[in-house]
């Protein structure tokens, strides 16, 4: 039916059968994967016996209809895809994107050959490129690039169906397709895609690593897009990457995308990611049981200039009875009742000022935070805070379950009996002697 239709009709037909093809196939993979391979030339497939097929014949019959729906004589590239809003469901992005049939087309076939789909077990010389391969490079250079031939210093590629090969020509077809567009949204989409789709297939060597070629390659790409607003979604996956090596440098590179694109995807995706370079982080870690000599309280923070502390007595046999003997899995209730305890100290820390948003550790002694003399046995709340009220706007309030003890175990097994026999003394923490 698809041949004998009008020939305006037939590319989009055929794009709609390999489509559907596609999404009968996801739909009952396991199924053609579990049959055994048929000797059967292209020409025996016919599409109402699908349901018969094996893995390799439903694959290939995908590929055909996207490469005769692609071809330039099924007039895709004629058609905008405003004409087509009946059929295609709309994006998020905007026309500009996507502005033909064919671009729509083109990255369906590009979704259905990243799946790695042959119908067989991939070959010995499956075709892999290097991270300091053109794929990582510029746009002009990538461009150029013909992976299939034979190179001065290697051998021509004999995985000729490889998919990965496939969908470097479909990134090539759309970035000539689009080269001379007045409007560079399409050039540069297709681009980015391809810079991005390349670092996950790249395979690293002695010369390069795919995330340092790729933040390279992002940084050509954001000056390459001069005032264009997908440069905001480039700054954010290039700042994503940097984060943990250098929040601050990422920060001052999302920052720029929204400052100049606030609206767009792009800016609000780096509006996300300062927000979380930038939020504030308080945790105290300590030993479960205090006594002399006082052990030290860990604090890690990150964008906080002090801490507060409170030391709350916490009443142990009813917390037992609750079933809550450790002080893990506070809940909200939980940690209302802990904040309407009242204090039995109280403490303010300066810690040490950090600019580079990363996040810092300070130990701190016990005693030098908290009057120990003053402390009496039983069970306490660590309870700190950035803000002094201790409340739950926009603030990190965390808390700590302890034991102040005046008295320690000290004790042996002995495995050579029968029974595993446990001997020791209860003694004095500070002395010493046997109680």
């Amino acid at each position: 039916a698809t041949e004998t239709a009008p020939v305006q009709t037939r590319g989009a037909l055929q794009a709609i059968q390999a489509n559907w093809t596609w999404t009968f196939f996801q739909m009952n993979r396991w199924r053609f994967a579990q049959r055994t391979t048929q000797v059967k030339s292209n020409a025996d497939r016919n599409l109402s016996e699908i349901s018969s097929w094996d893995l390799r014949q439903i694959v290939l019959e995908i590929h055909d209809q996207f490469e005769k729906a692609l071809s330039d004589d099924r007039g895709l590239k004629d058609l905008p895809v405003d004409d087509w809003a009946m059929l295609i469901e709309a994006g998020s992005m905007g026309k500009a994107y996507r502005p033909t049939l064919w671009d729509v087309v083109a990255r369906d076939a590009i979704a259905f050959h990243q799946t790695g789909e042959r119908g067989l077990v991939d070959p010995e010389d499956a075709f892999e490129f290097e991270a300091s391969s053109p794929a990582l490079q510029g746009v002009n250079i990538f461009r150029k690039w013909k992976p299939a031939q034979a190179e001065a210093d290697k051998e021509s590629v004999t995985d000729k169906d490889s998919p990965v090969l496939r969908v470097i020509s479909l990134y090539q077809q759309i970035l000539d397709f689009h080269a001379d567009d007045e409007d560079q949204t399409a050039f540069h989409s297709a681009d980015l895609d391809r810079l991005n789709w390349a670092r996950g297939v790249a395979v690293a060597n002695a010369e390069a690593e795919p995330d340092e070629e790729f933040c390279k390659a992002l940084r050509s790409f954001i000056e390459q897009c001069g005032d264009h607003e997908i440069s905001a979604m480039a700054r954010f996956q290039l700042a994503e990457i940097i984060r943990s090596e250098s929040p601050a440098e990422a920060r001052m590179i999302a920052l720029k995308a929204v400052d100049r694109y606030p609206t767009t995807i792009g800016g609000k995706q780096c509006h996300n990611l300062i927000a979380q370079i930038e939020a504030k982080e308080l945790t105290v870690a300590t030993e479960r049981t205090w006594a002399k000599p006082w052990p030290a309280l860990h604090v890690t923070y990150r964008n906080i200039e002090q801490m507060h502390l409170r030391l709350v007595k916490e009443d142990w046999e009813e917390r037992l009875l609750e079933g809550k003997p450790y002080g893990r899995g506070i809940d909200q209730k939980d940690r209302e009742r802990i904040l309407s305890l009242p204090s039995i100290q109280d403490a303010t820390v300066v810690l040490p000022q950090t600019d580079d948003y990363r996040s810092s550790i300070e130990e701190l002694s016990v005693d030098s935070v908290f009057v120990t003399e003053t402390i009496s046995p039983g069970a306490y709340w660590v309870v700190c805070s950035h803000r002094g009220d201790f409340s739950d706007g926009d603030n990190i309030v965390s808390t700590t379950l302890v034991w102040v003890s005046r008295i320690s175990a000290v004790n042996t097994t002995d495995y050579q009996a029968q029974l595993p026999q446990h001997t020791g003394y209860v003694v004095d923490v500070e002395s010493g002697k046997p109680i």
